[in-house]
This record gives C-alpha cells, sequence and structure tokens, in this order.
C-alpha cells in the first residue's frame, strides 16, 4: 500500500513559505553529452597510456561535472587492467579489471564514475587512460559488447 503525504504549503525555519525555486541549480543536470569511441588500441604498458579525450563546453565554474565511462576491452591471460579518468595531470577515477584466463571480453563493460568538483568556465577536457599489469590488452576490442566504448558527460548544478 502506498503512503501519500498532501501539504498546503511547506515552511523554512523562518516561517517563510518553500517552494523549491529557493535552490536554485543545486542538483540540476544542466547538460549531459554522449561520446562513442570506436578507436582501436593496444597495449602492453605498465604505465597509463591515453585512449580517449573528452571535453564539455560552456560549463559553468560553480557546477560539477559527472564523467561516466563505459569502456570495452579484452585482456588477455591472466592479468590486471587499470582504467583512469584523468584532467591534466589529476586523477578524477580509477577502475581495475581482473582476469583469471584469456576471456576478459566476456565481462560486461568496465563502467565506473568520476566527478569533477573543481571545473573551470567554458571548455573542460579529460584523458582516459589505461595500462596493464604485463600481458596485452585491447581498448574497443570487437568482441560480444561491439566495438566501441562509451562516456558520458554531465555538467550538474550545484
Amino acid at each position: 500500500m502506498a503512503s501519500i503525504i498532501k501539504v498546503d504549503q511547506i515552511l523554512d525555519g523562518n516561517g517563510n513559505q518553500f517552494d523549491g525555486s529557493q535552490l536554485g541549480n543545486v542538483g540540476k543536470v544542466l547538460q549531459s553529452k554522449v561520446i562513442k569511441d570506436p578507436y582501436f588500441i593496444t597495449t602492453t604498458s605498465s604505465s597509463f597510456v591515453t585512449i580517449a579525450t573528452i571535453s564539455i563546453d560552456n560549463v559553468k565554474s560553480s557546477s560539477d561535472i559527472q564523467i561516466e565511462a563505459h569502456i570495452n576491452h579484452l585482456i588477455e591471460n591472466s592479468t590486471v587492467g587499470t582504467y583512469a579518468i584523468f584532467k591534466g595531470s589529476t586523477e578524477l577515477a580509477r577502475a581495475i579489471h581482473w582476469t583469471s584466463g584469456n576471456g576478459g571480453w566476456r565481462q560486461p563493460l568496465n563502467s565506473f564514475i568520476g566527478v569533477d568538483i573543481a571545473p573551470s568556465d567554458g571548455t573542460n577536457t579529460y584523458t582516459i587512460r589505461m595500462m596493464t599489469s604485463g600481458a596485452t590488452i585491447y581498448y574497443n576490442y570487437s568482441g560480444a559488447q561491439g566495438s566501441y566504448s562509451y562516456y558520458r558527460l554531465m555538467e550538474i548544478g550545484a
């Protein structure tokens, strides 16, 4: 059974009527951008290599930027693939995918989220990087999930 609450008005702590407009853009998605990346890259590097560069325009510095990464990949043999979102030299988020044998592509897309809490006014650019613990890792491997990775950038009013 659902509960329903009906009220005639909501008052703030000072007794003033509250209608939600006082919140402004706090928590609202101001813009959203989806990027489909078809480029194929392979590496055996144990240091980060850039696999994608993504950006969002017309940002207000008072906002936050949420960056979602959905990475299509294959990791050969028993190894670890590490993925990260960077803004310049600052790492915003990291995800690790470990596989115990050839066939890492059978896993779901490696998805993770980072948040930039200090964007600058205008265009903000981020790099997606990957590295491996030794074996070959393939970005946008044409396996079960197709051959694309996806990114979503959202500007959220703060």
